[in-house]
């Protein structure tokens, strides 16, 4: 009984990233607004009654389609993580961190991520934003506490490590957003400034 048990299961879990995977593909080629129910049923070859067992609405799935975004993002932080000297100075070790953010959740080209810039789409594309800002300032405080080095020294001596990582990481992005040619000596005087960095390891300030 436990092993049938187990198999529905499974077979549950893959019909359901099926969906997924074939709303995904959907929304990157139609947009998500002109994406319906009714769509991602017919691309499947299963009936709409088909699709509401595995999922209640079309917003579920999208859901799930952020949520794999933000686990894609975190995979490409442990990878960046796995390569990072911890040794190094501790600005140039958070300025790689939030430049893989960018990559990974800013300026991504696939057609879903870009629709989701899109005005329409601002609320769901901020619940996103803010949601995986939150599990990358998670990851990497965490990190930085099981790694030492000058990072975990420096996390220690912050009262809210974890609040001060993501409000520097929201801000920043959202900065860059607002003015895409924001210089590096910039964001690592901002970088030094909201994790109280002394400015001999972060930029020097300029007069310009």
């Amino acid at each position: 009984m436990t092993s049938r048990v187990t198999a529905d299961g499974t077979r549950k879990e893959i019909r359901r990233q099926q969906i997924v995977d074939t709303a995904r593909r959907l929304y990157a080629e139609k947009g998500l607004e002109h994406t319906s129910v009714s769509d991602i049923a017919e691309e499947m070859g299963i009936t709409r009654t088909l699709f509401y067992h595995y999922f209640s609405n079309k917003e579920e799935v999208t859901d799930a389609i952020l949520n794999g975004y933000i686990t894609d993002t975190l995979d490409k932080c442990r990878r960046w993580c796995d390569t990072v000297d911890h040794a190094a100075p501790l600005d140039n070790i958070i300025l790689d961190a939030i430049q893989n953010l960018i990559r990974s959740v800013l300026f991504e080209t696939e057609g879903f991520k870009k629709d989701l810039r899109q005005n329409q789409n601002a609320l769901l594309y901020q619940r996103y934003f803010l949601d995986a800002c939150s599990a990358v300032a998670h990851y990497f405080t965490e990190t930085a506490m099981a790694n030492g080095g000058n990072a975990a020294s420096h996390f220690l001596s912050l009262e809210y490590p974890y609040e001060s990582f993501y409000v520097m990481l929201a801000g920043i992005v959202a900065a860059i957003r607002r003015n895409p040619d924001i210089p590096d000596g910039v964001i690592r005087a901002i970088i030094a400034d909201s994790l109280h960095l002394p400015h001999s390891q972060g930029a020097k300030r300029s007069d310009g």
